[in-house]
């Protein structure tokens, strides 16, 4: 039973936290295996924190299963508008039959993950009961420092790869990849580890190794520093306060609590080894003031109103909550970061609250179980605590590998401190027979009956989660993504995710795309996308798409507005499409959003106006947001442009306070960091126009140490054609061999500089700059231009070359054979 049960902790935990579908499985397939070996070994009794999570994952199961549509819009009528509109846009009826959640397969996988924490509740319960509390916190400890340890060392070594095998396809920290890539579940799950190795030490038994326990608290107290999550180093010392009250309140002898409470030092001392050894830049995430979190909480109200009495289902909210997010911004989450609201959301407001309750009678229970045996129930106390209120802010109970070690604690906290030679008759001898004929008892008879139905009850579950096939939301999206990639047969891949998750837009946008794509009208697509994701960017770039192309630019433009003030990322693509539309900036207008990405909007476009626009938006932009540094240098740009031409551009009648604006914009972007260069860069120009070459000299010298000063070196020649055109080749030359990062970059640099050689005198400069960019390049047009800049200097053999070179590479191009036979009568080849 005990390996069983350790199998499954660290099993549950090292496959990615069993939050995929497979591992998932395997880890309800080890549940059921503990569940029967637990029936050999044990009289059957299963504590009332077990039976509940059965009772839960039995309603879990039936809200998956299929109901008559007129039975399911009596009992669900929101649940039943989704399943009826969800085959709209293939022009299909409703579905026959549906159930109430709206992820029916990851429900039955949920029903799955449920059973199994019955399980463990069950095995924790039965280990502690045979073998002590310490062997499950020994387990606990174990599995915690395990994680910590391969997380540590992914983060030392710099493995991005979980085991150098599997890539996440999110952003993980450095000191996150591992067994479980998001921080605040890892920072979760070491909690409970830090609180097992407290257990332990606080424990009476006198024979567990103590130095090893306090290094692999220590382990664990430095990784949950590590992770920099602020809700799990938060809940950590909230708990350690609990537990350290609980137990100075227990302790008898005044001299045995402070001989013990000692062990809380090692805890502390682990969090300051942490904090030293990873650095600032793992405490950094504390100090983020990103508190994006909180409003999914907002959000979920709407989903909580809608589907009250049976909820979305288990599984069901990261594609339901889209309709939802009032928010301005495209926002998506798979959970509400709070387990109340995620259970209310997917079980209904009627179960949720009765497995509140449920949970609210356990812990009253549990609490007199701890007083007895108090060290190291303490500390179990301490790690439900935690654990419970970081869940409050960093959902981790929906990770089976975080929960399965959570309610095995629990469980072992459940026994009530009966010590190992005190056990109860109700558990078997070791060697499996029962001790003192107490099997022969109707009671004992019938306790084993229900354990053996239970156990029925988790392979049936486990047969129709199999049958079902769940994946998740990401992987049906990928797979969608793939199908309409490759072109295949897109329709029924999207007929096979909308079933499984009827609420989900991304489906119907990706419909819309291949409706577009085979000739299609996207609009039924698109209105269903919209009715499940009113505020999705994306969307509304692809409805301003279609209403392009039916010409309707007044409406287009507000979707483009929209879909920028919803995505950041889709500010450059809304603004680029606007100006295909419309130069008139107040036609312009419409696509500027009010509030959110205004400055963005208005600077994006005003680089695809010209003249006095330009300007206008630029200042529109600069006094939205004065801190855009990107419309300042633009702003400053533009007046040094109309400045420099005097009385004929805009400054004409104000070049005085023109220059003076021009200086304070300098001067500002000069103390931000990413702008820096081009405050040198403008400072040296007005220099040079000014015909003040020491001042332009010194902004150069200044620029060029700093980072990526590509502008001032570009600059520094035509300082050098200024002051010393013989030395300017020297000079471009040397910004070739800073600039040169790549044989792209290094051609483009090329060509840029060839292009100040104008002089008649610096025709071989020139030649010989844009024939190392088209060495660089090695396009045609790069060598035609290096040929003609040849011929310009005097080589018209070089350029011979050049082109007889080019005519064996393109043997078809008949202008290349027109140049050469010109050139042939120029020169005699050699």
């Amino acid at each position: 039973m005990l390996w069983v049960l350790a199998l499954l902790v660290l099993g549950s935990a090292l496959m990615l936290g069993s939050v995929h579908p497979v591992p998932g499985l395997i880890v309800g397939l080890m549940g059921v295996l503990l569940g029967a070996s637990l029936l050999v070994s044990t009289s059957g009794k299963l504590p009332f924190p077990a039976w509940l999570w059965l009772a839960l994952s039995a309603y879990t199961a039936l809200s998956a299963l299929p109901l008559p549509l007129e039975w399911l819009r009596a009992i669900a009528p929101t649940n039943a508008d989704v399943w009826t509109r969800a085959l709209l846009p293939l022009g299909e009826a409703a579905p026959r039959y549906a159930s109430t959640s709206l992820a029916p397969a990851q429900s039955l996988l949920a029903s799955v993950h449920g059973f199994t924490y019955a399980m463990a509740l069950w095995a924790g319960y039965q280990s502690s009961r045979r073998f002590g509390i310490e062997a499950c916190l020994g387990l606990g400890l174990v599995a915690a420092s395990v994680v910590s340890l391969t997380t540590l060392v992914h983060g030392l070594i710099g493995i991005s790869k979980v085991y150098g095998l599997y890539q996440p396809s999110f952003e993980v920290g450095r000191f996150s990849v591992g067994p479980l890539l998001n921080s605040n579940n890892l920072a979760g799950y070491l909690s409970l580890g830090v609180f097992s190795g407290l257990g332990l030490l606080l424990s009476k038994r006198e024979r567990l190794p103590r130095w090893p326990i306090r290094l692999a608290s220590m382990l664990c107290a430095a990784g949950t520093l590590a992770t920099g999550s602020r809700g799990g180093i938060s809940a950590l010392l909230l708990g350690l306060g609990a537990s350290a009250l609980w137990y100075l309140w227990g302790a008898r002898q005044a001299r045995e609590a402070r001989r013990r409470g000692a062990a809380f030092g090692i805890v502390v001392l682990g969090l300051l080894f942490g904090g030293l050894t990873m650095g600032w830049v793992a405490l950094q995430p504390l100090l983020d003031p990103e508190l994006g979190k909180l409003a999914l909480l907002e959000a979920s109200r709407g989903l909580m109103s809608d589907h009250g009495a049976f909820g979305v289902g288990r599984g069901g909210f990261g594609s339901a909550f889209h309709a939802y997010v009032m928010a301005p911004r495209d926002v998506s989450a798979e959970y509400a970061e709070n387990f109340p609201v995620q259970w209310l959301s997917e079980w209904g407001v009627p179960v949720a609250v009765s497995a509140f309750l449920g949970f609210a009678y356990a812990g009253w229970r549990l609490l007199p179980k701890l007083r007895r045996g108090f060290g190291a129930r303490s500390a179990v106390l301490g790690a439900l605590l935690a654990l419970t209120l970081q869940n409050l802010v960093d959902l981790s109970f929906e990770v089976p590998g975080v929960s399965v070690l959570f309610f095995t604690l629990m469980g072992a906290a459940w026994s009530g401190g009966a010590r190992p030679t005190e056990a109860s008759r109700d558990v078997a001898a070791s060697d499996g027979s029962p001790p003192d004929g107490a099997q022969t008892s109707r009671a004992a008879r019938w306790a084993r009956l229900r354990a053996a139905l239970v156990v029925l009850l988790g392979v049936a579950l486990l047969a129709l989660t199999v049958v079902a096939g769940p994946t998740t939301l990401i992987q049906e999206r990928a797979a969608v993504h793939q199908a309409y990639a490759q072109g295949g047969a897109v329709r029924a891949r999207l007929r096979q995710a909308m079933l499984r998750f009827p609420a989900e837009p991304y489906f119907s946008r990706v419909g819309a795309l291949a409706a577009l794509r085979a000739g299609e009208d996207p609009m039924p697509w698109l209105q269903r996308a919209l009715e499940r994701g009113m505020n999705n960017g994306r969307t509304h770039l692809l409805v301003a798409d279609v209403l392009i192309a039916k010409g309707r630019r007044g409406q287009a433009l507000l979707e483009l507005r929209l879909a920028m003030e919803l995505h950041d990322d889709l500010v450059q693509a809304g603004t680029a499409r606007a100006l295909r539309l419309s130069r008139d900036p107040e036609v312009l207008r419409q696509a500027v959003p009010k509030e959110r990405n205004r400055a963005r909007v208005l600077l994006a476009l005003a680089m695809g106006l010209e003249g006095a626009p330009r300007e206008r938006f630029l200042r529109e932009a600069l006094e939205q947001a004065p801190d855009l540094a990107q419309a300042r240098a633009a702003l400053a740009r533009e007046l040094f442009a109309e400045w420099s031409i005097g009385v004929k551009g805009r400054c004409a009648e104000r070049l005085t306070a023109c220059r003076e604006e021009l200086v304070h914009h300098m001067d500002v972007l000069g103390k931000a960091e990413s702008h820096r260069v081009s405050a040198h860069v403008l400072r040296a120009q007005l220099a040079l126009a000014e015909d003040d070459l020491e001042r332009a000299t010194t902004e150069l010298a200044a620029c060029r140490r700093l980072p990526q000063p590509g502008a001032c070196s570009r600059l520094a020649v035509q300082l050098a054609l200024r002051v010393s055109p013989d030395g300017a080749r020297e000079v471009a030359e040397q910004v070739l061999a800073e600039g040169c990062l790549s044989r792209a970059e290094c051609g483009a640099l090329a060509t840029q500089l060839a292009a100040l050689f104008t002089d008649p005198s610096q025709l071989e400069a020139r030649w010989r700059l844009l024939r190392r960019a088209a060495e660089e390049l090695d396009t045609l047009e790069s060598w035609l231009t290096a040929a003609r800049a040849a011929e310009a200097a005097g080589r018209v053999s070089d350029a011979y070359r050049i082109i007889s070179r080019q005519r064996q590479i393109h043997p078809g191009d008949a202008a290349l054979a027109r140049e050469l036979e010109r050139l042939t009568g120029l020169v005699e080849p050699r």
